[in-house]
């Protein structure tokens, strides 16, 4: 681009807030003042803002996106500090609270908005289910990120924003793997070494006619590594008070409306590798649910940008 061409796209920016510029710079000389426009003008959202969910948000909220849409159930847990940016130990020294408890989505709105200012973040604390879509539906997002692990709702998802010629990233199963190197992106038809991805195509072909001989227009972030057995632990090393945590109690009321035979059948399947809501939790390491959410978020990114097509994917 010669230099009155960079002058004119520079003079877009004449009427933004200096302070936000100031904080955005370095985005700014990566994709431009056209393509900085473009992420403040758009609607995205995460579904699901745990140990992928709430990496992704954060980054978009990094890169100017303009509009969140938080969507997530659950209450932060101790457990989950290892992985979710909403979980905070807290330390007393320092005046820093734990978090443990507060709804996920209201302590990530919080943090994004101490982030980025300028971006509209919202916060829906609900289960992402057939009976609750279209609180997400109705506001209209422009491209949607699925970070949610309950099969059955996530198929109704994907299905729900093809059918409205929504962009989705889907991502899949992070759990049970330890090299983030291993992480790879193609349409979710082709996914390898991932139970929970084969399970989601097929589901989504029986229930939803998917096409078992073409693509699903589907970009989805995976791992190519085989996930490993979670270490069984006895549940009095959790105990509290004479109470112990219930690791499948989420999954249990993730699951209630949606539990039939062939869903358990699907999760027999995942059951070997850690994986379905039956299972023991898996183990997870941050810089691979992490690494999951930013690979995510930066499909995101790229598809506004007009930087990479779903096209790409099908070369």
């Amino acid at each position: 681009m010669n230099t009155s061409e960079n002058c004119k796209e520079c003079a877009s920016l004449l009427s933004t807030d200096r302070e936000k510029l100031r904080h955005f710079e370095r985005l700014i000389r990566s994709v431009g003042p056209s393509g900085f426009k473009k992420l403040e003008n758009t609607h995205l959202a995460v579904v699901g803002v745990g140990g992928v969910g709430s990496w992704a948000a954060e980054a978009l909220a990094r890169s100017a996106v303009g509009r969140i849409t938080l969507l997530d159930f659950d209450r932060v847990n101790p457990s989950n500090l290892n992985r979710q940016l909403p979980c905070l130990a807290g330390c007393p020294e320092l005046g820093a609270e734990s978090t443990a408890g507060l709804p996920k989505t209201q302590v990530m709105a919080r943090r994004l908005r101490s982030i980025n200012p300028w971006s509209t973040i919202d916060a829906l604390e609900t289960v992402y289910c057939p009976q609750t879509a279209d609180l997400l539906w109705d506001l209209q997002p422009d491209i949607v990120l699925d970070c949610i692990d309950n099969i059955t709702y996530k198929c109704h998802l994907l299905n729900s924003a093809l059918q409205r010629e929504l962009p989705i990233v889907c991502s899949t199963g992070a759990g049970g793997r330890s090299d983030p190197t291993k992480i790879k992106v193609c349409d979710l038809s082709h996914t390898r070494n991932d139970p929970v991805a084969l399970q989601v195509r097929k589901k989504l072909r029986r229930d939803y006619a998917f096409p078992s001989n073409r693509s699903f227009r589907i970009p989805a972030v995976y791992s190519e590594e085989l996930p490993r057995q979670p270490f069984e632990l006895p549940p009095q090393l959790f105990q509290d008070a004479g109470e112990a945590e219930d690791p499948l109690a989420k999954v249990r009321l993730l699951s209630k409306s949606a539990d039939n035979a062939e869903d358990d059948e699907a999760d027999s399947s995942c059951l070997a590798m850690g994986q379905g809501r039956h299972a023991p939790p898996c183990g997870t390491f941050s810089f691979v649910t992490g690494a999951f959410g930013l690979t995510a978020a930066s499909l995101a990114v790229k598809l506004i940008l007009a930087d990479f097509s779903l096209k790409d994917l099908y070369k």
